[in-house]
């Protein structure tokens, strides 16, 4: 698992989290998650506070409600390697890399849009 997943995964409750904690936690350097959350503050996955150092998830990830499907419904799952400056549209929410490497999305979605996840394209 990439360590922006892991990140996400670790705090996930919408709380300020130490970056500290997150590479205890991870078993990482503080370099990494740093750098990763850097990154992701960019991509407005996460608020980050430099002068903290601290960490929490943006206010817009946390209002996407993970509702249950309905039985039989199966999601769509798909990837996208987004170029540098680059941008696409899925469900009327654009999505931009305003990074100057390509960073790779991950999606699921059924009749919304469920799960983004996104890591670096080596």
């Amino acid at each position: 698992m990439q360590i922006a997943a892991e990140i996400l995964q670790t705090i996930n409750n919408g709380s300020w989290h130490s970056l500290k904690d997150i590479a205890k936690k991870l078993q990482t350097s503080i370099k990494n998650v740093t750098d990763e959350a850097k990154t992701l503050s960019e991509l407005g996955i996460l608020v980050y506070n430099e002068k903290a150092s601290k960490a929490k998830l943006s206010s817009w990830i946390l209002d996407l409600e993970e509702k249950g499907q309905p039985a039989g419904r199966k999601s769509a799952v798909g990837s996208i390697i987004l170029p540098p400056e680059g941008q696409v549209a899925i469900q009327n929410i654009v999505i931009s890399n305003f990074l100057d490497k390509p960073v790779e999305l991950g999606i699921r979605a059924d009749t919304k849009l469920k799960e983004i996840s996104i890591s670096k394209v080596e």
